[in-house]
């Protein structure tokens, strides 16, 4: 089939360069803490508004993503709970299994798939996802609200101004859209690195439990994310854009939270190992279901 050679050339990158960060971090240690401080101060910010400051996108496309993304986290929301509201570690699990890794996966997959209009809508689902990661996410970690750590970091005043901008029609001029999009675009292969030193530390335990969290976010995300296109109509890359962020595997912001709020973070973590192992199987195949013309 002639989409195989284009999916492959979309995916192999952004598995080599998780690779080439796991094997790196067999041999030396990545200043990860540092690193992941410039992505919340700098890359992320610049990368939102870069993208959607600057490229065109209807404001009722946009309010589309949002709403499919949360449809996404609410019905494998509702699918974890339902599976896992005996066991004591539930919150954990529903966690792991509603919150995936919109950014670090689903920017690369989007970009490279579908250029810089398939970037810019992947950033809109992200900004949904990120919203409601720091504030329900936070609070189903930590048994209460988390709207105060919403506020702290730059990220959600950067994605405030981007959507302002892309819901009135106005877009960032040439001359500070520019060097934002030079400084966001660090974002994508720092961000993967990162993820592939990550994985290689983490150890696989609780997998019996781990597999059905990773089976939702991933198989669950699928069904929703078909849900959600269909109910909201959406095509073309809006589409690719929540269907790819619909199969994300677990965020690792997950075991952040998980060790933060001492969440049984092992448990987080193999969900996290799991569900990417899973991906590089299924992402293929769902580009594929979507397309690549």
């Amino acid at each position: 089939m002639n989409a195989i050679p284009q999916i492959l050339a979309t995916v192999v990158p952004v598995f080599a360069i998780m690779a080439l960060g796991f094997l790196y971090g067999r041999v030396r240690k990545l200043p990860a803490q540092a690193l992941t401080d410039m992505l919340l101060w700098i890359f992320l910010p610049c990368l939102v508004l870069g993208s959607l400051g600057s490229h065109p996108i209807d404001a009722k496309e946009l309010i589309q993503i949002g709403s499919a993304a949360l449809l996404v986290m609410a019905g494998t929301g509702i699918l974890a709970t339902l599976l896992f509201s005996r066991r004591p570690e539930c919150r954990a699990l529903t966690l792991s299994s509603v919150f995936m890794n919109s950014a670090n996966m689903a920017f690369p997959i989007a970009l490279f798939a579908f250029g810089s209009a398939g970037l810019t809508r992947q950033v809109a689902f992200y900004v949904a996802v990120h919203v409601f990661h720091v504030t329900v996410g936070v609070g189903l970690a930590r048994g209460k609200g988390g709207i105060r750590e919403m506020f702290r970091l730059p990220l959600i005043y950067a994605a405030a101004l981007a959507l302002t901008l892309a819901l009135t029609g106005h877009q960032i001029p040439p001359a500070i859209s520019k060097p934002l999009a030079l400084v966001g675009n660090a974002t994508i292969p720092i961000m993967l690195l990162l993820l592939g030193e990550r994985l290689g530390k983490t150890r696989i335990v609780y997998f019996a439990l781990a597999l059905p969290a990773a089976l939702i976010r991933i198989v669950g995300g699928f069904a929703f994310g078909v849900l959600a296109v269909s109910l909201f109509d959406l095509n073309g890359t809006a589409r690719a854009a929540v269907m790819i962020g619909a199969v994300m595997p677990s965020a690792v912001f997950n075991f952040v939270l998980g060790e933060k709020y001492r969440l049984h973070p092992e448990l987080i973590a193999t969900v996290v190992v799991v569900s990417t192992l899973i991906s590089i199987f299924t992402t293929p195949l769902v580009l594929l279901f979507i397309g690549m013309d």
